[in-house]
C-alpha cells in the first residue's frame, strides 16, 4: 500500500512539474521517488511477499529490490539532470539481467519468485528509465522549463560548458536571491 501512496506521490509531482510546467516544484518529486527507491531497496521482500521463505526467495527478492531501487534512481538522476543517469540506467538492465537470470535457474521444480505486481513495477520503471535515456537532454530541458524563456535563453548560451544541473543551479539560486 505504501508503495502504490508514494509512487502516486511521484507520478502528480512530475504531472505539476512537467506537464504543467511548473519546474520549480521538484523538491515532491526527489522526496517521493528518493522514498520509493527505499522502499523497494529495503521493504520489497513485503511488497512481493514471497510464498515460501528460504534462502533462494531471500537473494532473489533481495536483488528484484536492488534492481527496481537502480531504475528508481536512474530514472530521479534522469528527471534532475544529474551526472550518471545513463549509467544508472545499464546498471539497472544488467542488475535486471542477474535478477531473473538467478530466479529462473533457481526455481526449478519451484514457484519463481517474480509475480504480476513485481512485472508490472520492473516494466514501468524499465520503459520510463529507457524512455528518458533515448530522449535528448536538450529536448527535456526545453520542455521541462518551457515557461522559463529566460532560462532557456541561459541555457542556450552556456549548454556546451556546464552540464544541464549545473545551469539549472546557479541560474535559479541567482535568481531566488
Amino acid at each position: 500500500m505504501i508503495e502504490k501512496i508514494v509512487a502516486a506521490g511521484f507520478l502528480i509531482g512530475l504531472i505539476i512539474r512537467d506537464g504543467f510546467g511548473f519546474a520549480l516544484v521538484e523538491q515532491p518529486i526527489f522526496l517521493f521517488g528518493s522514498f520509493l527507491a527505499l522502499v523497494y531497496l529495503v521493504a520489497n521482500w513485503w511488497i512481493i511477499r514471497p510464498n515460501t521463505v528460504s534462502a533462494r526467495t531471500i537473494v532473489v527478492t533481495i536483488l528484484y529490490g536492488v534492481t527496481s531501487s537502480c531504475f528508481t534512481f536512474a530514472l530521479i538522476f534522469k528527471l534532475f539532470y544529474y551526472e550518471g543517469s545513463d549509467q544508472m540506467i545499464i546498471l539497472g538492465w544488467m542488475l535486471l539481467i542477474l535478477s531473473l537470470t538467478v530466479d529462473f535457474i533457481s526455481a526449478f521444480n519451484k514457484k519463481r519468485v517474480i509475480n504480476q505486481w513485481l512485472t508490472l513495477r520492473l516494466s514501468i520503471l524499465l520503459l520510463s528509465a529507457t524512455a528518458f535515456f533515448y530522449i535528448p537532454e536538450e529536448s527535456r530541458v526545453r520542455f521541462t522549463y518551457r515557461n522559463y524563456p529566460e532560462f532557456l535563453q541561459y541555457y542556450e548560451m552556456n549548454k556546451d560548458s556546464f552540464a544541464a544541473f549545473d545551469l539549472r543551479e546557479k541560474y535559479f539560486a541567482d535568481q531566488l536571491k
